[in-house]
């Protein structure tokens, strides 16, 4: 018979999909693109309002989205006039900023009471 104080918690993951590639993948992994009054900026934290789009951290996923003007298609305006040099200059950023916060290490401090001793271990995040 089944301990019923024992719960199974399952995390829900968030999936979006590339608009180049339309391969679904957890948020995290993904690049938000936002529609706002400056045009089509990158939206490094997720916090920008206004229409989003996602794609894979990737040179082939942005090169595609540009060669079929998916950009102009997934916000629904015409973005001829869309500076390109810029967005992939923000884009290219985005992708180093995203590899370095996946690096980052969780510090876990342990302290036996007892011992009066405390314990540090690096512990790495999966993603």
């Amino acid at each position: 018979m089944a301990n019923s104080n024992l719960k199974s918690q399952v995390v829900h993951v968030p999936l979006r999909m590339c608009i180049a590639c339309r391969v679904k993948k957890p948020k995290k992994e993904l690049i938000r693109l936002v529609l706002s009054e400056k045009g089509v900026v990158v939206d490094v934290d997720g916090k920008i309002n206004g229409r989003g789009a996602n794609i894979c951290p990737s040179e082939n996923c942005f090169s595609v989205a540009v060669e079929r003007n998916i950009f102009s298609q997934t916000f629904k305006q015409n973005l001829k006039n869309l500076d390109i040099a810029s967005l992939k200059k923000n884009f290219d950023s985005a992708i180093e900023q995203k590899k370095f916060r996946e690096g980052k290490e969780n510090i876990v401090f342990r302290v036996n009471k007892d011992e009066a001793e405390v314990k540090v271990s690096k512990k790495l995040t999966k993603k």
